[in-house]
């Protein structure tokens, strides 16, 4: 099963059969479907007024905009990129993701977690700065990933 975002597909089966938390892969599986109540959301149901990106305040908070676009969730991709030693992907994380050839399933059972990992730790970062009023560096959200059992590296 592929899922759109973004004009891209994902390869969900691959992604969602980890054995990653269970709150890891369901965020995961709500990112692919387009369905976290992200701002822009919230206010097409009439529930807030306000549609701004949480973590950047630069443009609506849409699923796109928070995964692919905004400055916050770039910078931490950046990171982890530099980290891993790989080249940051020009074309967003799941268009990158569908055009990778891996040579081991291994490899990209990894290249999977990593993934749902930085994405479940944005979202993480997003709803403490909405909750808590204070914005994680994206240094330390990396830092808070690494040390987690999501991402061994």
């Amino acid at each position: 099963m592929a899922v759109g975002l973004g004009g891209s597909f994902v390869r969900s089966e691959i992604l969602l059969k980890l054995g990653a938390l269970p709150k890891i892969s369901f965020i995961g599986w709500l990112v692919m479907q387009g369905r976290l109540l992200t701002r822009e959301r919230l206010k097409r149901m009439g529930i807030t007024l306000d549609d701004s990106c949480v973590l950047c305040a630069r443009a609506p908070e849409t699923h796109d905009h928070l995964f692919f676009a905004c400055e916050y969730s770039k910078r931490c991709l950046q990171i982890m990129s530099s980290k891993l030693g790989c080249h940051l992907p020009s074309q967003g994380w799941f268009a990158w993701w569908n055009s990778q050839i891996f040579p081991s399933q291994k490899i990209q059972r990894h290249a999977a977690m990593f993934l749902l990992g930085l994405i479940y730790s944005i979202w993480w970062s997003r709803n403490h700065c909405k909750t808590e009023s204070v914005l994680l560096r994206p240094e330390y959200l990396i830092a808070r990933f690494e040390k987690s059992s999501v991402f061994v590296m």
